[in-house]
């Protein structure tokens, strides 16, 4: 994370975030989660090797889903742009919402 990115966190007030060199510290905070909402990086692929709960966001310009996680509970939405201009935040959380209550005790 550079240290812009730390500094906006710090200004919108969102204390509590990970940051590390180590992928394996990164994998183990990944796999402690019960579900991960991310763009298509690494972490949803580690998300899915632990058997966490992942919410996909994915930049899709090809008609078939090419990869999704197996044995996880999966949901995406997904742009067929060529990056997330187009991708409406209203339509992210009308589908976001009800996976992430499954899981709100």
């Amino acid at each position: 994370s550079a240290p812009n990115d730390r500094d906006k966190l710090d200004q919108i007030g969102y204390p509590n975030y990970f940051v590390s060199k180590s992928f394996d510290e990164f994998a183990s905070v990944i796999c402690q989660l019960t579900v991960l909402f991310s763009p298509d990086t690494a972490a949803i692929h580690v998300a899915s090797a632990c058997n966490v709960a992942v919410f996909g966001i994915y930049v899709h310009d090809t008609p078939d889903l090419i990869w999704s996680p197996v044995e996880t509970d999966f949901d995406y939405a997904e742009t067929t742009e060529h990056n997330f201009e187009n991708l409406e935040f209203g339509t992210v959380i009308r589908k976001f919402t009800p996976f992430l209550e499954k899981y709100i005790k």
